[in-house]
């Protein structure tokens, strides 16, 4: 796998970061968030599967997927002790649901569960392309039976596993489907051209399709409305949206000498973003009760103008936490950490 970075890539991974950021502070079942919501996630896969690596050692895996979370979840177990108010959420009974879910909302880093399904999707990925061996066709058909399992066949098997597969495996199935589709399309992806029309009929789309669905997109929850095949469609033209506006923003920019640093850094260090993120979001609104006495929680009672100071406050502290991060690896000459 080639190891040249695209700005463009590390660009659209940035606002990919913001808007995942944005999409916790807005109220559930609006239409920011339900926007949001309708790609995001599979926009990381997809992104991730467009570097996907075919030769992906499983120790490597191990090494660049778990252990940071193990850390992550260190870190914010750490925090969660030092504040009464959130010591009081480790009991015995949400050790053992964490367990289940490996989603640790109770060390405040629950979005992280992403690690855990991109883990089971390179495994899955890897594991499958040992026998075909790179063969697009029939990794397209790998791809219409996974989507006819979820579709037709989950139902099924959930009423028998009480609704959920264990450690994110079924958020995994929805992940490798996107990741897959971007090993696939990456020639086209990492085509450096102008995507202004993409751009624009991928936001029209996800507009439209939030707008009027009743019901909002989340898939760490598995729930994907009621139409798989709408959804797919959806977040494929949402993702690739992104990723032509991050290609028509660069291209502006570099005519007026502005590299987009910030996004960069976000882009390149998107693991960690996503690692220390979830910690900002709940440090927010801790802070934001300490100086107004005003309790909020995201995604429930912010107004206006308290979720734009979050989506501040948490990119600000996300990015500085990325830049101290940077500045680390590079003092002791490793590779930075990206969600790949």
């Amino acid at each position: 796998m080639s190891t040249k970075r695209y700005v463009y890539i590390d660009v659209c991974k940035g606002i990919g970061i913001i808007l995942v950021i944005a999409g916790h502070l807005f109220t559930y079942g609006g239409l920011p968030m339900k926007m949001i919501f309708s790609f995001h996630m599979p926009f990381f896969f997809l992104i991730s599967g467009v570097f996907a690596d075919r030769k992906y050692s499983i120790s490597k895996l191990f090494k660049s997927i778990l252990v940071p979370f193990v850390c992550f979840c260190a870190i914010g177990g750490a925090v969660s002790m030092m504040i009464p108010a959130w010591r009081g959420g480790i009991t015995l009974a949400a050790i053992k649901s964490t367990m289940n879910s490996l989603q640790p909302e109770i060390f405040h880093v629950g979005q992280i569960w992403f690690l855990i399904a991109l883990f089971w999707v390179k495994l899955l990925y890897r594991f499958i392309d040992y026998y075909i061996k790179g063969d697009k066709n029939k990794w397209l058909i790998c791809v219409a039976i996974i989507v006819f399992f979820m579709y037709y066949l989950y139902s099924i098997c959930a009423s028998v596993i009480n609704g959920r597969l264990p450690w994110k495996m079924d958020t995994a199935l929805i992940g490798l489907t996107f990741y897959v589709i971007g090993w696939i399309l990456k020639d086209y992806i990492l085509d450096d051209n102008n995507w202004v029309i993409t751009f624009v009929i991928g936001v029209a789309i996800v507009y439209y399709y939030a707008r009027y669905s009743a019901e909002a997109i989340n898939i760490c929850n598995y729930s994907m409305g009621n139409d798989i095949g709408l959804f797919i469609a959806v977040a494929f033209c949402g993702s690739v949206g992104i990723i032509s506006l991050s290609k028509l923003l660069c291209r502006i920019f570099s005519k007026i000498g502005v590299n987009l640093e910030w996004l960069q850094i976000l882009g390149r260090n998107s693991l960690v973003a996503f690692g220390m993120h979830s910690l900002w979001l709940y440090l927010f609104e801790f802070v934001y009760l300490k100086i107004t006495n005003i309790k909020i929680v995201h995604m429930e009672n912010l107004n206006t103008k308290q979720t734009i100071i979050g989506i501040i406050f948490v990119s600000f502290f996300t990015l500085i936490t990325c830049v101290i991060w940077e500045k680390c690896v590079k003092n002791i000459g490793k590779k930075r950490i990206s969600v790949r």
